[in-house]
């Protein structure tokens, strides 16, 4: 597949994430690169976070290529400096990724867990609209605060709130 190809499922991929969790905090030009043994990343080339490039694996079967742009991808919805991402931003993007692929399983990762372990919850107590009506009082998903979470959702226990607005630790 061509990265051509790529970009367009990442394209679809980004109104389906505006469709269940609104639209992008502000528009990013975007390629896609499918690579050899590097990670897979965004990579933003200016402080504007208004270009950038979607890294992915290369000679990956369909359904991963899909898991692995929507992964990323859901990155470009609410941009952010890297040192800024959180647990929320981070388990969202898995939530989506999971829920536009089939038969693939979750990292063993610790954080990763937590961080997916807390969205899910956010979403089992707070109702499926949850991020959405989050993402009107802030557009974008890493600056939301605890008080905001607690305030459109009381009955979410506090310290999740707090655990879910933490830095994500592999970006420090």
């Amino acid at each position: 597949m061509n990265n051509n190809d790529s970009k367009q499922i990442l394209l679809d991929l980004l109104v389906l994430a505006e469709e269940q969790y609104g639209e992008r905090a502000h528009e990013v030009e975007f390629s896609v690169q499918e690579r050899r043994g590097g990670p897979i990343a965004v990579e933003f080339h200016n402080e504007s976070l208004t270009e950038a490039t979607v890294h992915i694996e290369a000679d990956i079967d369909d359904n991963q290529r899909r898991f692995q742009l929507a992964l990323e991808g859901f990155h470009l919805l609410s941009p952010v400096p890297r040192h800024e991402v959180t647990f929320f931003e981070e388990g969202l993007s898995q939530i989506f990724a999971f829920r536009e692929t089939v038969g693939l399983l979750p990292s063993g990762d610790p954080h990763y867990r937590k961080a997916r372990d807390l969205c899910e919850g956010l979403e089992n107590i707070c109702g499926n609209d949850i991020i959405r009506r989050l993402r009107e009082r802030q557009p974008y998903i890493s600056r939301v605060e605890p008080a905001d979470v607690i305030a459109l959702c009381p009955c979410f226990p506090a310290e999740d709130a707090e655990s879910l607005c933490e830095r994500w630790p592999y970006y420090q």
